[in-house]
């Protein structure tokens, strides 16, 4: 197991009920070895992260989180320290009801978070 930071999250684009679709677009900010991380999420349109839809994970493929943590333990941490700042069962910002065409831009939640991360090679594999 490895010990990694979720330091912060901003919400870079949440369009809410434009056009028919929900898009969202954040970054996760995560400190690993005293090096810093960005792990971009991304909401395909039309999908209901409220749901049990996931998010999309972009981690660039050199970052030494996917050399080193087993990929599918960092997604679920990175969806689970998302979906608790972000939604209905969120403490951050979150929207209710029929409305509709709200937009917004770099919501920035400072949420420090120490979580442990299984190491790629506890199960021989990596992403």
């Amino acid at each position: 197991m490895a010990i990694v930071k979720f330091t912060k999250l901003i919400q870079n684009t949440h369009n809410y009920n434009t056009d028919g679709n929900d898009i969202l677009e954040s970054d996760i900010y995560i400190d690993y070895k005293n090096q810093n991380f960005i792990v971009h999420i991304r909401q395909p349109s039309g999908v209901n992260f409220e749901e049990t839809e996931g998010v999309e994970l972009i981690i660039p493929v050199e970052s030494e989180l996917l050399q080193e943590l087993k990929y599918d333990d960092l997604s679920d941490k990175c969806e689970e320290y998302y979906r608790n700042i972000i939604g209905n069962s969120g403490n951050g910002i979150h929207i209710e009801g029929n409305s509709s065409n709200i937009i917004m831009m770099n919501n920035t939640f400072n949420q420090p978070l120490d979580v442990d991360i299984a190491l790629a090679e506890d199960n021989g594999t990596t992403w």
